[in-house]
C-alpha cells in the first residue's frame, strides 16, 4: 500500500530545512515515512506481487484507493530501530514503526465488538506503532480483469490427516465453482483447528436448493 508523494514533499523530506523545536506548541502532527519498508518485502507492481527492492522508475505501484502511480524514484536509507510486524489473515508485514497504514482503530466498548458496530468507523491513516490486536487494516482490491481458466492450489495435507482428502494442485474455474464463491462469501464461515479444518454454510431450512446446489459442486 502506498501513498502518493509530490515531488516538493520529497525534495523536504530529503532536504529538510525546517526542523527544530517549537516553543509552547499548540497543535499535533502525523508524519509518515515514505521509505519505511524493508527490501523484502512485497508490494503490488504493474501486475504482481514483488519484492520492493525491485521496484524502478516509472513501474506502476497499487495505492490504497486502488489507482496505480507511476515511481518517480528510490530512496533508500540505513535505519536502525524497531521493527514491526503486522499480522493478519492474508498474511504479515515487516515494517518501521512510523509506517502509515489505511487502518480503523477499534475503540473500547461492546459496541464495537459487533460488524455494526465497526461498519460506522472511518478508516484513517495510522502509524504501524499505533496499532494493536483486533483492529481493522484496509486493503485496495485491484481493478485489473484478466480471464483465468485455472487456480493454482499450494495447500499441503498434513502427514496425521487421514479424514479428509488430498486438494488437486489446480481447479478449473467454472460457473458452480464461482458460484460456490458466493455462496460462501454470503453463507459461509470456516473453522481452522488442528486436525479439524472446515468449511460450513449457513443456511435457512427452507433454501433446500441452495444446498443441493453447494452439494452437487463439491462432490465435482
Amino acid at each position: 500500500m502506498t501513498l502518493k508523494y509530490s515531488k516538493k514533499v520529497m525534495q523536504n523530506f530529503m532536504h529538510p530545512k525546517n526542523m527544530g523545536e517549537i516553543k509552547n506548541a499548540d497543535g499535533i502532527g502525523k508524519i509518515g515515512n515514505p521509505t519505511c519498508l524493508l527490501p523484502d518485502e512485497k508490494i503490488f507492481i504493474d501486475k504482481e506481487f514483488r519484492e520492493i527492492r525491485k521496484a524502478e522508475k516509472n513501474h506502476l505501484v497499487l495505492s490504497h484507493d486502488a489507482s496505480k502511480n507511476k515511481i518517480i524514484g528510490k530512496f533508500p536509507r540505513n535505519y536502525k530501530g524497531e521493527i514491526i510486524t503486522l499480522r493478519n489473515q492474508l498474511g504479515e508485514i515487516t515494517l518501521t514503526p512510523e509506517h502509515l497504514i489505511y487502518s480503523a482503530i477499534i475503540p473500547k466498548g461492546d459496541r464495537f465488538k459487533r460488524i455494526i458496530g465497526k461498519k460506522t468507523l472511518i478508516p484513517a491513516w495510522h502509524h504501524s506503532e499505533q496499532l494493536k490486536k483486533g483492529d481493522i487494516v484496509l486493503y485496495p482490491i485491484p481493478k485489473i480483469k484478466k480471464d483465468i481458466k485455472f487456480l493454482k492450489i499450494n495447500i499441503k495435507k498434513s502427514k496425521w490427516d487421514f479424514k479428509s482428502k488430498k486438494i488437486p494442485s489446480k481447479i478449473s474455474v467454472t460457473s458452480g465453482l464461482l458460484r460456490l464463491f458466493g455462496y460462501f462469501l454470503s453463507e459461509g464461515n470456516i473453522q481452522d483447528k488442528p486436525s479439524k479444518t472446515y468449511i460450513s454454510f449457513s443456511l435457512n431450512i427452507k433454501e433446500t436448493e441452495i444446498a443441493k446446489d453447494i452439494e452437487k459442486i463439491v462432490k465435482k
